[in-house]
């Protein structure tokens, strides 16, 4: 339900071009609870995103990534996954245009919930961006935030 909440709220705050309000959803804010890995509560599913796009650009390339459900031995760090968010996310995710910032490590620790969305839904980063984002990527960023995003 909570994945559910942040996806279409993050889709009405993109969706309406509104970039006033340039602050993170409460929960995505919180800092993380030391004893509970984030969303262990939720079923590992595979995800694929809605029919969206323009009807140029036709359906969306298939995208299929499933939520971890525990923590890969070795434990990524952020340094595992700090180059994909230089690559595929701070060009639009840098602080400019009312777009928040993924350039550090709190930038990214403070979106968790967000971007664990995101990377669900496959709906980061968009068709009409120039990027894409391959599925390995996807599971290196879950696996990060599913470790409880160590440093």
């Amino acid at each position: 339900m909570r994945v559910f909440v942040i996806v279409v709220g993050c889709a009405l705050w993109c969706g309406c071009g509104d970039s006033r309000n340039n602050e993170p959803a409460r929960d995505a804010r919180e800092a993380p609870d030391a004893s509970a890995t984030p969303d262990a509560a939720e079923p590992d599913a595979a995800v694929r995103p809605d029919a969206g796009g323009s009807p140029e650009a036709g359906p969306p390339p298939a995208c299929e990534v499933a939520a971890p459900t525990v923590c890969p031995d070795p434990m990524p760090r952020y340094a595992d996954v700090s180059p994909i968010f230089a690559a595929r996310c701070t060009s639009c995710h840098n602080g400019s245009d009312g777009m928040w910032p993924l350039s550090t490590y709190q930038h990214v620790a403070d979106w968790y919930g967000e971007i664990r969305a995101q990377m669900l839904a496959c709906t980061m980063p968009p068709l009409d961006s120039g990027q894409t984002m391959p599925t390995a990527e996807r599971r290196a960023i879950l696996d990060w935030i599913r470790c409880g995003f160590p440093r």
